[in-house]
């Protein structure tokens, strides 16, 4: 089987243009192929026959990433079309973000005095993720600066307050900005560098010649009309995530349906069917996980708080602990959420619990993960663990905090779940929270983003096949190849400074590729 090359079995397929045994022989599932075997029937064959269009790059997805990847490919002179689903691209993960932003390196982190290495990042990710790709991390890190210079530099982004400590990391780096602006600056580079944008048209499949070579992609439509995208030097994925796909939630994690999803309408999984059609292998599905700290109900920043980052304790609908808050986020606290009892109004939820002196850090954090007016009116207050108990409805909660802050004085650490960290590798050690009075934060969980559940690339974000070997002339930056830079365990703000960063270096690689005229 090792001198049995995938290229060979694609080339084989396309001949043979057989829907399920097609399916089959790329490694999906049942489940996949259910859902995506009725979208290559549609064509019956890989190839088009006739092009609508004809461009050296065609990117789906105009979020940060795509933007990024189009305006390194149009600054160096390449013919770029972008497209992407939604009306336009103010609702993307790069602008409703919080405005973190992850960079290594950076002129911020040498103007505040604050060193960083490749090296020092290479091992605080590989250590805190657990199953990132050590050589794409090494290229995000030393393309970082590049990005970091293009907004701040050229295109005049500004970063606001200190650089940030990040969970899982030894150093800080991450950096908060104005996240539409972010997205407008980006996405107006790239536009008067040249690159052309069609909104409301979705990209649905991937066309692959005789070869195994991406060579196109069909997309519809606002009308409904079909378009044979031809890509003379490459097609770029970059279009998020599974958020928006319940069928795709389930199969990863049995009642992630019910959480609600405050992602950007484009993450339907279309293109990941799409690319697990031409033989690229998704992974992580074990590791999907939702994030949480905004209010039930509501699905703006104005209503977020991590308090956890400054120690909140987080209790389920009873008042009882279920989980080792220093895991951040990850597919292991989401399941201990789900295993949890509902709330009668809100559902699936949770409290996180503080005291005076968290409550004063939140606040002096402020937004966008802090605390705010907007947020502060949305908190219970009480003199005594008792007394907030009995306001939020949680019996348990006085004997909860009881044994918590008992075992933190005397021992430091936690002995029911072990949580010795606020919030992992890299952040302060844990404190009792008994410094009244006491606050009570109702927390729901939703899903932003998936970084952990996404396909891998090699350095040169090319995607890669079940053989790891590149799926020829097809790249992926954004959230749809993030775990490779992230793993199973996420650090703020590495999303979008990855995203950015991959997208800018990887628009400059296929600019410079050969045509396939």
């Amino acid at each position: 089987m090792e001198n049995y090359s995938r290229r060979s079995f694609l080339k084989g397929v396309a001949v043979a243009g057989t829907s399920m045994a097609a399916m089959a022989a790329f490694g999906c599932s049942s489940h996949e192929a259910s859902r995506t075997s009725q979208a290559i029937s549609k064509q019956g064959v890989f190839l088009s026959e006739k092009w609508d269009e004809e461009h050296d790059i065609v990117i789906v997805g105009a979020g940060g990433a795509g933007c990024a990847a189009a305006f390194g490919a149009a600054k160096e002179g390449a013919d770029v079309l972008v497209i992407d689903s939604q009306g336009s691209n103010n609702f993307t993960s790069t602008a409703i973000c919080g405005g973190y932003t992850y960079f290594v390196c950076s002129g911020l982190q040498q103007e505040q005095g604050i060193e960083d290495s490749i090296d020092l990042f290479v091992k605080d990710t590989m250590a805190y993720g657990e199953s990132c790709k050590e050589d794409v991390l090494r290229v995000f890190a030393e393309k970082s600066p590049d990005y970091y210079r293009l907004v701040t530099d050229e295109l005049g982004l500004k970063w606001t307050g200190s650089v940030n400590l990040s969970p899982g990391c030894s150093v800080p780096r991450t950096l908060i900005c104005d996240p539409a602006e972010h997205q407008r600056l980006i996405f107006q580079a790239a536009q008067d560098a040249g690159a052309a944008f069609a909104f409301d048209t979705t990209g649905t499949r991937l066309f692959v010649d005789g070869d195994g070579v991406v060579v196109g992609v069909l997309a519809s439509d606002s009308k409904g009309r079909e378009l044979a995208l031809r890509a003379k030097k490459a097609v770029v994925l970059a279009t998020g995530g599974v958020t928006q796909s319940p069928e795709f939630l389930e199969e990863c994690m049995p009642g992630a349906s019910a959480i609600p999803a405050h992602s950007s309408a484009g993450h339907t999984a279309l293109m990941h069917d799409a690319a697990m059609q031409v033989g690229c292998q998704l992974y992580g599905r074990p590791w999907i996980y939702a994030t949480e700290a905004k209010y039930p109900g509501y699905t703006s920043m104005a209503q977020y708080a991590e308090l956890y980052i400054y120690g909140a304790v987080e209790v389920n609908v009873e008042g009882e602990r279920y989980v080792d808050e220093s895991l951040y986020w990850c597919n292991e606290r989401t399941r201990a959420l789900l295993a949890q009892p509902a709330d009668p109004e809100h559902g699936i939820c949770s409290w996180e619990i503080i005291d005076q002196a968290a409550f004063d850090a939140a606040v002096e954090a402020g937004p966008p993960i802090g605390l705010q007016d907007s947020t502060i009116e949305l908190l219970v207050s009480a003199e005594t663990y008792e007394e907030l108990g009995e306001k939020i409805g949680a019996p348990a909660l006085a004997a909860t905090m009881a044994r918590y802050n008992e075992d933190i004085a005397q021992g430091g650490k936690d002995t029911l779940f072990g949580r010795e960290t606020v919030l992992g590798v890299g952040t302060e050690p844990v404190r009792p929270l008994d410094a009244p009075p006491y606050y009570a934060f109702k927390n729901a969980p939703h899903f932003d983003y998936d970084p952990a559940t996404s396909f891998y690339v090699d350095t040169e974000c090319r995607a890669l096949n079940s053989f790891d070997e590149p799926v020829e002339r097809l790249y992926m930056v954004g959230e749809i190849m993030l775990r490779t830079v992230v793993g199973n365990h996420y650090q703020y703000g590495l999303a979008t400074g990855a995203g950015g960063t991959l997208g800018l270096y990887c628009g400059t690689l296929v600019a410079g590729l050969a045509s396939l005229d």
